[in-house]
């Protein structure tokens, strides 16, 4: 009777390959595109984010604090909130290999879940706040920080992403890396890193435009939220925001599974924010009393509120919905 052989991974010519006969190249470089790419992601964002908070202070009369507590109020309903939901759902029996065989639905899962958090988040703080920072602008550059918080994971990990694959390309490869790895641990680390190698360079500027097409639906959509919580729009606003945010969500999902090609995820994704941002500003001009017009700057020191007040119904300029 033969004994059974145990595999045994050797480095060969800077190569090394499991036991299906998989070869990887440990003296390869990450394309300089998808370096590039990753690197256009993050500055987009970052931009973006910026001239929104600048505009929103300057022109729409937005102080500094409410956008630090939309950055906070993401973090506690985005993570902490989030993270406790998804870890009782593992919990439940056999939902772990329902993930691994029906992974569409379970897709459909997570970004409902993460839609329904990201709307009750938004609406459930501008309640909180209220009574301090009731202004347009206040809500204006609270939604920036938490569209800043909602992009906070994709940014940390690019710059994670890009640190690592200028890293690789300056030590000539993952060889240069971790050049103390046995076979072993090598060949454990090229699986690891394998998509950093593998992965479309086009995917890299298309996630980049994704985060920039959810950055500006989380901070205008709040805008609605904004006139639900002033009891001057119908509530059902809030499920269609939900059921937006789920959209764009999914269909990104979609292109990160692999089901569509991810130039035709961006094109529904640009239908679907275009479409989103008109009815936006159409509600915005006739209902809200057009939350996103220019205010008069601070006089003598003192801040001039945004909306004229009425004794009897709250803001003058701020018509109830018919």
């Amino acid at each position: 009777m033969e004994k059974a052989t145990t595999f045994v991974p050797e480095i060969v010519d800077g190569r090394v390959a499991d036991e299906t006969g998989k070869v990887f190249d440990l003296t390869q470089s990450v394309p300089e595109a998808s370096i590039a790419f990753v690197t256009l992601s993050i500055i987009a964002a970052v931009t973006v984010i910026v001239l929104l908070l600048i505009r929103f202070m300057n022109k729409n009369g937005g102080r500094f604090l409410p956008f630090i507590l939309g950055l906070v109020s993401y973090m506690f309903f985005g993570y902490v909130i989030y993270g406790m939901l998804a870890t009782f759902l593992t919990m439940i029996p056999g939902m772990t290999q329902f993930s691994l065989d029906y992974p569409v639905q379970r897709l459909i899962m997570v970004m409902l879940l993460s839609a329904f958090l990201c709307v009750f988040g938004r609406f459930f703080s501008l309640k909180l706040l209220a009574s301090r920072y009731d202004e347009p602008g206040d809500m204006l550059t609270f939604s920036t920080g938490f569209a800043l918080g909602n992009a906070g994971s994709n940014l940390i990990y690019w710059l994670m992403t890009m640190t690592v694959m200028m890293t690789i390309n300056q030590s000539g490869g993952l060889i240069g890396v971790f050049a103390d790895y046995s076979a072993e641990e090598m060949l454990v680390v090229a699986k690891n890193y394998e998509a950093l190698f593998t992965t479309p360079k086009e995917s890299w500027m298309y996630q980049g435009l994704f985060v920039v097409i959810m950055i500006a639906f989380n901070v205008y959509s709040t805008i609605l939220l904004y006139g639900v919580s002033k009891k001057q729009l119908p509530v059902y606003w809030t499920f269609i925001v939900t059921a937006v945010n789920f959209a764009l969500t999914f269909v990104n999902g979609l292109a990160g599974y692999e089901y569509i090609p991810y130039m035709a995820a961006f094109i529904i994704e640009m239908l679907i924010i275009m479409v989103s941002l008109r009815y936006i500003f159409y509600v915005s001009k006739t209902e809200l009393g057009d939350v996103l017009r220019t205010v008069n700057k601070p006089v003598n020191g003192k801040r001039k509120p945004a909306m004229m007040k009425n004794k009897n119904k709250g803001h003058q300029n701020f018509p109830k919905f018919k």
